[in-house]
């Protein structure tokens, strides 16, 4: 239940070592999802597994509220580890730089990072366009909070994450997002 007392329903789908949860119902939510398995909240794992798993990039749905527009679909990707397009490379054991490189004299690339430390399934990803601001590591950015998905096995399976950017209450600044990026076929 939300705290205002509202009631809230979720479909579960039970597939071979987790499950799907989506929002089935609520009086003013209209989309979430979730993964649960027999893993507790304070089992990760590592960035640098992560990382050397060399897994393709994760692809999933995503939705977003741009005060009041809503988008969102099926077809966006985050790159974890060295094994794709991007070059990707390690920072230390608790960072990943996806940073992409520049597309041409008018693009500046995008910078990029994942990291969290595996002691538990907490995970952040930060992005931010370079021209924006030009030091290596993200400033400001898009920060966004995650979760690791992780199967009944311990295996790293996706990621959930949330962004909350608020700036002026113009078309643009003000964004909630949610992902749902995972490898579960």
């Amino acid at each position: 239940m939300w705290s205002n007392g509202q009631a809230e329903r979720w479909k579960f789908a039970n597939l071979a070592t987790l499950t799907q949860l989506t929002l089935a119902s609520h009086p003013t939510a209209t989309v979430g999802w979730g993964w649960g398995s027999t893993k507790g909240f304070n089992y990760g794992v590592s960035t640098r597994a992560i990382f050397e798993s060399n897994m393709p990039p994760l692809s999933g749905r995503w939705q977003q509220n741009n005060w009041g527009t809503i988008i969102g679909g099926d077809s966006t990707q985050l790159q974890v580890s060295a094994n794709g397009s991007i070059p990707a490379k390690l920072c230390n054991d608790n960072c990943i730089d996806i940073s992409t490189p520049p597309k041409g004299p008018d693009d500046l690339g995008n910078k990029a990072y994942i990291g969290g430390t595996g002691t538990d399934r907490k995970m952040f990803y930060n992005h931010e366009l370079r021209k924006v601001y030009a030091a290596d590591c993200p400033v400001r950015g898009h920060l966004k909070a995650g979760l690791q998905i992780i199967d009944d096995t311990g295996a790293f399976r996706g990621l959930i994450m949330v962004e909350a950017s608020l700036a002026d209450k113009t078309y643009g600044t003000n964004i909630l997002t949610i992902f749902d990026l995972n490898n579960v076929v």
